[in-house]
């Protein structure tokens, strides 16, 4: 009779033990850096829906008259979902644009000029976190009434 050969086949005990511990590592590092990310995402978000209805007020303004201006900033709040895109009504809204006229007042602005223009104000809130989405971020647009020259 011939003795078997036993060879020695898989991992041993400190090898999976070691492999265990590296893996465990790897997933409490990505689960740490998680909501870092999705906060991130979150402000993206709203970053690119805040700019996105800011270019729609924009361009209703830009179809305006200068005199209609006053009367489309009395409808503020504005309302808009998810997208960005307008609606109705403020339960079905995540975001409220506040819209308002101010006097311009820039740094080397001669004086006289502000008669003939107006600086638009629009500030986005997210209603779902009862903030405004970016402090940051509160958009101006200067308007110039085309109708006199400067």
């Amino acid at each position: 009779m011939t003795p078997h050969s036993h060879s020695q086949k898989g991992f041993s005990l400190v090898e999976v033990t070691l492999a265990l511990g590296v893996v465990a590592f790897s997933l409490v590092s990505i689960l740490g850096v998680l909501p870092v990310g999705l906060t991130n995402l979150r402000t993206a978000i709203d970053t690119s829906v805040e700019t996105q209805i800011f270019n729609q007020v924009a361009s209703e303004v830009a179809l305006m008259s200068y005199t209609e201006i006053d009367d489309y900033v009395q409808t503020s709040p504005l309302y808009y979902d998810d997208n960005g895109r307008r609606v109705d009504s403020g339960a079905a809204a995540s975001y409220r644009a506040d819209l308002t006229l101010a006097t311009p007042n820039y740094p080397g602005m001669p004086t006289g000029i502000d008669a003939n223009l107006t600086n638009l104000q629009v500030r986005v809130y997210n209603k779902n976190r009862g903030h405004e989405t970016s402090t940051r971020h509160r958009h101006n647009l200067l308007i110039s009434r085309t109708d006199k020259p400067l």
